[in-house]
């Protein structure tokens, strides 16, 4: 009779925590499955489609410039920029030759101006301190925010 008792109260705990893990990831979304978010007009994440660089770089130094934050601009090898952004390429992006892409990263605090980098590439990574993945990718045509694209996953949580 008593294993009867604690069998059934057994299955109404695990029944309980099922509904309230269903209604958490109904609401929240599933925690280890996040996605992705583009935005190609409008506004994101503080930054504005059509703001300058200079306004977009204000934004990221305001809000985004915390301990374990890093920026990382990426651009193709072959594109006319590699050989103005080559001197500022990364020691672990150089040794990866045969890649499509280069990359400059610096934390994000000791990025105190529009830096070459900042002012050549067309995409700037904003990577968060996270457990996997959280990031903001912003794509840029000529002076102007086209795209604001945030990923996250693995338990992240706003």
């Amino acid at each position: 009779m008593q294993k009867r008792l604690v069998w059934g109260m057994a299955t109404v705990a695990g029944v309980v925590a099922a509904a309230a893990l269903a209604l958490y990831c109904i609401d929240s979304g599933i925690p280890f499955i996040e996605g992705d978010w583009v935005t190609r007009s409008g506004a994101a994440y503080g930054f504005r489609i059509g703001s300058s660089r200079l306004d977009v770089f204000h934004v990221v130094r305001t809000q985004y410039a915390l301990p374990g934050n890093d920026v990382r601009v990426i651009w193709e090898r072959t594109s006319p920029v590699h050989a103005q952004l080559a001197a500022f390429e990364n020691v672990e992006s150089k040794q990866w030759t045969r890649e499509r892409y280069s990359y400059w990263r610096q934390p994000l605090s000791a990025v105190t101006e529009l830096e070459p980098p900042l002012q050549l590439g067309d995409r700037w990574d904003i990577e968060m301190h996270g457990g996997w993945v959280n990031a903001i990718y912003l794509t840029f045509s000529g002076e102007r925010l086209v795209e604001i694209h945030r990923s996250r996953g693995l338990f992240e949580r706003p």
